[in-house]
C-alpha cells in the first residue's frame, strides 16, 4: 500500500522466512548447495554475525562455526552464535537439515524456491552488490 508502486527503481519488500532449530552442543545444519563456479552462481554462502554487527569490538566467530563440506555448507548450531547464514538463490535446492547426534533427532524444511526469480538481497548498508541477486 502506498502512493508509488514498488519497481526495481523504487524498492521492493524483502521477505525472509525464519529457520530456527534447537540448539544443543553438538547440533549442526546442512544446507546443501547447487555446484558451480563463483563467478556465474555467487559464493556457496555468506555469514553475518549479528552480535559483531551490533558490537564491532567482538572478534568474529565464522571460522569456528561454519565449514563447507563437500557441496554442503556445515554449521555448528549450538546456541553460542548469533547469526543469519544466507544461500545465495541460484545456489540453493529447497532444504535444508539439522541434526543432533546426542539426541538422535533430525529436522528437514524444504521449500518451494525459484532460483529465475529475482531476490531482494538482505544486507548490511551500504551494499556494493546487486539488490536483487539474492544474497552477497
Amino acid at each position: 500500500m502506498g502512493r508509488q508502486a514498488l519497481t526495481r527503481e523504487t524498492g521492493a519488500v524483502a521477505l525472509w522466512t525464519l529457520g530456527q532449530f534447537p540448539c544443543h552442543p553438538r547440533t549442526t545444519v546442512m544446507m546443501p548447495y547447487q555446484a558451480g563456479p563463483e563467478d556465474e552462481l555467487g559464493p556457496p554462502v555468506s555469514v553475518a554475525e549479528y552480535a559483531s554487527l551490533l558490537h564491532p569490538e567482538r572478534t568474529p566467530a565464522t571460522e569456528t562455526y561454519c565449514r563447507i563440506s563437500g557441496r554442503s555448507v556445515l554449521f555448528k548450531a549450538n546456541g553460542e552464535l548469533m547469526a543469519k547464514v544466507e544461500l545465495p538463490a541460484r545456489r540453493a535446492l529447497g532444504r535444508f537439515a539439522s541434526i543432533d547426534p546426542d539426541r538422535g533427532e533430525m529436522r528437514i524444511v524444504q521449500f518451494q524456491h525459484y532460483p529465475q526469480m529475482d531476490y531482494a538481497a538482505s544486507f548490511v548498508e551500504p551494499y556494493a552488490g546487486d539488490p536483487y541477486a539474492g544474497g552477497p
